[in-house]
């Protein structure tokens, strides 16, 4: 028992039996002995107070923070589809590399360096829509019911079953789609939005896209050469030498600079194999055309010869 409850009771006692007591408030009496006791211990009544109720609050904090944590692992520990939340699933492929993915619908794709291709999880679930950059080849998996969507900067294509190449880097000018088999509706996004133009492919036609001059062209090709880079190899038809850097850089990996401007605008034909290297390719591009310097470490300097 502590001495606070033994001085309640001392007063309680002499409060009923003394006579004095009967005009004797207890309670009262009680406080102020209380108080001067407190005084004599160098406590301070509102300190304590103030202190309890610190105590208090940072009890209280500390069981909201408790139970904010607990729905919150609650929400992540359940499906995206009750909570609401759509996660992302990206994959990025490194320059110089190459990769090949398996879609939830069974849609497979072949990735080339330097592209992102993402996908939420309501994939399948509510449509089959992917944001992609880069180059990659598609061999969609055909679903009547759901069109397969890939949306690419201001470009966009929407498909059933079918395979093609779509190229569109965000550090070039052009966006190309060539089709091998099917059908694809490749549509341009206006400034606000609306699809300013929708064009509808076929079997060995590609389409090109000037996204400066936002402007496009259709052209007749043997589409079967645009995925050749799956099995290291180009088809370079009337290529620019600023188109084959760019698609160096990405296969390989490498820094392939042109120091004169006016060599980036001609153009190449032909077949080129990436297992001798990018040295290879590019000694039997020039042919005398032009040169190139080799710096090591994948820095080349492409000049006049």
């Amino acid at each position: 028992m502590d001495q606070e409850t033994v001085a309640k009771l001392v007063f309680d006692i002499f409060s009923k039996k003394s006579k004095v007591a009967e005009k004797f408030d207890s309670s009262q009496a009680y406080k102020r002995f209380l108080l001067r006791k407190r005084a004599a211990s160098g406590k301070n009544p509102v300190r304590e107070r103030r202190a309890a109720a610190k105590i208090f609050y940072a009890a209280a904090g500390f069981c909201l923070v408790c139970m904010i944590s607990g729905i919150a692992y609650g929400l992540l520990k359940r499906p995206a589809s009750e909570t609401g939340v759509i996660a992302c699933q990206t994959i990025d492929v490194p320059e110089g590399s190459r990769v090949q993915i398996l879609l939830p619908d069974s849609t497979v794709v072949w990735l080339n360096g330097g592209s992102s291709l993402s996908y939420g999880s309501d994939f399948c679930r509510d449509g089959r829509r992917i944001t992609f950059s880069g180059e990659g080849f598609f061999d969609v998996h055909k679903d009547p019911e759901s069109a397969f969507e890939i949306h690419s900067g201001e470009t966009s294509v929407k498909v059933l079953g079918t395979k093609f190449n779509f190229r569109n880097y965000t550090d070039e000018d052009e966006a190309s789609l060539a089709l091998l088999e099917g059908k694809v509706d490749f549509s341009v996004t206006a400034d606000n939005g609306n699809t300013a133009a929708s064009v509808i492919l076929s079997p060995d036609q590609i389409i090109k896209f000037d996204k400066t001059r936002r402007n496009y062209r259709i052209e007749d090709t043997d589409a079967s050469y645009s995925d050749e880079w799956i099995d290291g190899g180009f088809y370079f038809h009337g290529e620019t030498l600023g188109h084959i850097v760019s698609t160096l850089n990405h296969y390989f990996g490498t820094d392939i600079s042109i120091m004169d401007e006016s060599y980036r605008s001609r153009c190449f034909y032909g077949y080129y194999s990436a297992k001798n290297g990018v040295c290879d390719i590019l000694e039997k591009l020039s042919t005398g055309s032009f040169g190139y310097t080799d710096y090591g470490s994948g820095h080349i300097i492409i000049r006049q010869n």
